[in-house]
């Protein structure tokens, strides 16, 4: 079996999981949401009557709320919903194959092709010219899209518990680390087994862990699933909008958005990863982030009022983005042999790591990074230079927000990169590597002294 094809029956195993999970929810919740009207609209594009309700069509502003995976569809709005309606005019979509939008596709959906759905409904509907997103999981990938696609057409936009948008293998082993303590019902501890150990050789950069789990998790709730015949065509459009999501490079949507987002995240999500919010925060030009406590990937049936709390506060008021602010420029920093857990921070003329493990930059700025024979993470890292940016030999390092402006972007040897929301302003050379792999999420390569952007976002060998 090919590698990519494995690598996508991670991550969509998982996100099958979850949206039997949330099909499960919404048989034991009933809670009914108090309506104006409920309307279907034929798509012309998926082929199938698109379901749309709407709360308060009477107020003046519009808000649309776009749903994530599982057959709940506009029902995971039931709790949330309700409590925007005496301010707006709430507009609720089933997605085309989900919920009461059910049927088969006449094409494979994916974040755009949704996004321009949405714009069909939104466009009959709406009762402001602009309006405001809000989108949850899968569906805040999708308004990241619409963000792209339609910026004129938002006011502004609430991303919440953001799904996908790192590279699928990356993804794959952030998923791996986020439930590696789950339990399941019965107490016992879910074990990650060997049964891919075959494979291991051939594979040894993907979370083989995360198939078995997932393998687990799902095979119950599989066989529950397709008994129920109504929900057999529905199962393949969980996996055919999985598989969509993890394939589209957000990049664009990312870099070049200019609506004011706020950002959304639960403090024990283990389905949407924290480094996403992140990526977005630190990349989105005009963007608010706010952790949700005690709350898991569902925020808005979890903790309903304080996301309506949070939400309503940023909408009533102007934001300007916050920038990091950093200590005063130091010497030097260096670490030599240590495999001291330690996090250091600050403004530096250099950086060297040399053999050293457990270690994290955070919030550094400096003219040059130096790492060899080290295994470390680097998070809201800042090089300006005239020179080499990044020299890196025999190494694992782990990017986030990485942010270069020098005559060379980063020299890698012999290492393992894994380098996400990443902007790279460059003179010469952008990347320069040998014997190594690196693995792209959302990141920007610009060379000095041109208009034209360049996106990286997949696994590149050198």
């Amino acid at each position: 079996m090919k590698l990519f094809s494995l690598q996508n029956i991670v991550v969509v195993l998982f996100f099958f999981n979850v949206s039997c999970t949330l099909t499960n929810e919404k048989n034991a919740e009933q809670t009914r949401l108090t309506s104006t009207s409920e309307s279907k609209i034929f798509d012309s594009s998926f082929g199938v009557d698109v379901y749309v309700k709407q709360l308060s069509s009477d107020k003046e502003k519009t808000m649309v709320l776009i749903h994530g995976l599982g057959d709940s569809a506009s029902r995971d709005w039931s709790k949330l919903a309700p409590l925007f309606k005496d301010k707006y005019h709430v507009l609720m979509i089933d997605l085309p194959g989900f919920g009461n939008s059910g049927g088969e596709l006449k094409i494979k959906p994916n974040p755009e092709r949704y996004a321009r759905s949405v714009q069909k409904i939104i466009d009959q509907f709406k009762r402001s010219e602009k309006v405001i997103m809000v989108g949850h999981s899968m569906g805040a990938a999708i308004t990241l899209s619409y963000l792209h696609l339609f910026p004129n057409l938002v006011e502004k936009a609430i991303l919440i518990s953001t799904a996908g948008v790192l590279e699928r293998t990356v993804y794959a082993k952030e998923l791996t680390q986020l439930n590696s303590n789950l339990k399941d019902k019965n107490g016992m501890e879910l074990r990650y087994t060997n049964i891919f150990n075959s494979y291991t050789n051939k594979m040894s950069n993907m979370s083989l862990e995360l198939v078995s789990y997932a393998a687990k998790v799902t095979r119950k709730s599989r066989r529950k699933w397709f008994a129920d015949d109504k929900n057999k065509n529905r199962g393949g459009v969980n996996v055919q909008a999985g598989l969509g999501l993890i394939r589209t490079n957000f990049a664009p949507a990312i870099f070049i958005n200019e609506v004011a987002t706020l950002i959304l995240w639960g403090e024990k999500d283990r389905i949407a990863s924290g480094r996403v919010s992140q990526i977005l925060n630190n990349n989105l030009k005009n963007s608010a982030f706010h952790v949700i406590k005690n709350s898991g990937h569902v925020p808005i049936k979890e903790k309903p009022s304080e996301v309506y709390k949070i939400a309503t506060k940023w909408l009533s008021t102007s934001y300007t983005s916050q920038t990091t602010s950093f200590p005063n420029t130091q010497d030097s920093y260096t670490c030599n042999n240590s495999l001291q857990h330690k996090t250091v921070t600050g403004s530096y003329v250099e950086v060297n790591i040399l053999n050293c493990e457990n270690l994290k930059l955070e919030n550094i700025t400096t003219e040059k990074l130096i790492v060899y024979g080290s295994k470390l993470e680097v998070n809201n890292m800042k090089i300006t230079s005239d020179r080499l940016a990044v020299d890196i030999y025999d190494s694992s390092v782990k990017f986030t927000n990485l942010k270069i402006k020098s005559n060379e972007g980063l020299s890698v040897k012999k290492s393992n990169i894994d380098i996400a929301g990443a902007d790279i302003d460059y003179k010469y050379s952008p990347i320069e590597a040998f014997d190594t792999v690196v693995r792209w999420s959302v990141s920007r390569l610009k060379q000095q002294g041109s208009s034209k952007n360049f996106y990286k976002h997949g696994e590149e060998h050198y």
